[in-house]
């Protein structure tokens, strides 16, 4: 069975998370990441955004992402370094409430390598 993480109904600020391949994140609910260095290395599949925010924090794919769907999160002044491939940003209105809550606000994108597409 796979280990499950839980980051939940917390504020994470200054630190350097590390998502290692092999275990299932779930992010949030009402998960905070401030000011902070997120490194991804496991498979977009592994990953559950559920709600929260990421506020200044540079997020970073160390192998290609692909099909993460990030609406349900708030992204605020954060920078992408890496590959994210048909992953799915900002909010979306046509899937359920929690899906709603996210956006992006003033984040930087051009350090997302080939292969990234807005969807």
């Amino acid at each position: 069975m796979t280990p499950n993480i839980h980051y939940e109904k917390r504020e994470i600020v200054g630190e350097r998370l590390e998502l290692a391949m092999g275990l299932i994140y779930w992010l949030g609910p009402d998960l905070t990441v401030r000011d902070s260095t997120v490194i991804i290395s496991a498979a977009g599949r592994s990953l559950v955004p559920m709600s929260g925010q990421f506020i200044n924090c540079t997020i970073q794919a160390k192998g290609q992402l692909t099909g993460l769907p990030w609406a349900p999160m708030k992204l605020t002044g954060c920078r992408f370094k890496g590959r994210f491939t048909g992953n799915d940003f900002g909010f979306r209105e046509d899937v359920d409430e929690r899906w709603r809550a996210g956006g992006i606000d003033d984040c930087d994108f051009s350090e997302m390598g080939r292969g990234w597409w807005p969807t």
